[in-house]
């Protein structure tokens, strides 16, 4: 009887005592080379980013947090860019050792964007347009993180939808493994009833990019430009043979396809069963 009063009274102190605070994830936004459209995208969702403030701690937000020299442990960090400068790869090793989950954030991290269009032209001319003082650029040829570093997650686009970023980091945080669709642009333009700009004689890039993006610039009237990357399972070969019927000229298609997707040249190369690199762009 006694060990049952002893018992209840236990329990009644556990219960008057504060339940404790579940510890917040440690979330880190990072940049290296491009054009930071991706963290802006995280400033303009900030809406919805309310929803994860009781589970997530932002340690270094860039254009939020004036101070973001964060150098402790970091759960979950969102990496954007690519890897083009000693400075580059030197800040994507230092984050990634300190970091439990690395998210590929954005065309540039994922698959090559503009700044990769370098490693197809002369850098060192293409170093002297830009910049007054090229000894000090330290510059290397343009690579993915995923050629340095360990990475976990991708979320493509370019840049990311913004409801797609909350998503994966409630995903993360709640210890699911996120998922981006591997249906390409032209289902969701289906959805959306948006009428075939192939059909109509544009280059639109839709049947062999990653979808996920709500056909937003279709909706538009624009030609997808495959800022998502290749689909994994495009028929790169059918589609290329497609635009060449219609008049398109291996020179444009190149072009078209290296903007987003510089990276994934060798793969898309080896699934078109032909080459079609060119000297100059």
């Amino acid at each position: 009887m006694k060990n049952l009063i002893k018992l209840g009274k236990e329990r009644q102190a556990a219960q008057s005592k504060p339940a404790r605070k579940k510890k917040k994830a440690r979330v880190g936004v990072y940049g290296i080379t491009g054009c930071a459209g991706c963290q802006l995208t995280i400033l303009f969702a900030k809406d919805r980013m309310f929803e994860l403030l009781d589970l997530i701690d932002f340690v270094a937000l860039p254009f939020i947090k004036e101070k973001n020299e964060y150098k402790g442990k970091l759960d979950i960090v969102l990496f954007e860019g690519l890897v083009a400068s000693k400075s580059d790869l030197k800040k994507l090793k230092d984050v990634r050792e300190r970091t439990k989950i690395l998210v590929a954030i954005g065309a540039c991290s994922c698959h090559g964007c503009v700044p990769a269009m370098k490693n197809f032209m002369n850098q060192p001319e293409v170093e002297r347009a830009v910049y007054s003082k090229v000894d000090q650029l330290n510059a290397l040829d343009a690579t993915p993180i995923d050629a340095h570093v360990k990475v976990d997650f991708y979320l493509p686009g370019c840049p990311p939808d913004e409801n797609e970023i909350i998503s994966v980091l409630k995903d993360l945080v709640m210890g699911f493994s996120p998922r981006v669709t591997k249906k390409p642009v032209c289902v969701e333009c289906a959805k959306m009833e948006v009428p075939c700009l192939l059909e109509q004689g544009k280059p639109c890039l839709g049947p062999i990019t990653r979808g996920g993006c709500n056909a937003i610039c279709m909706q538009a009237g624009h030609e997808c430009t495959g800022c998502r990357g290749p689909n994994p399972d495009a028929n790169i070969k059918a589609f290329i043979n497609l635009l060449r019927k219609r008049g398109w000229s291996d020179d444009m298609i190149d072009k078209r396809i290296k903007t987003y997707a510089a990276f994934a040249v060798d793969m898309l190369e080896k699934k078109a069963g032909f080459l079609y690199k060119i000297d100059e762009l």
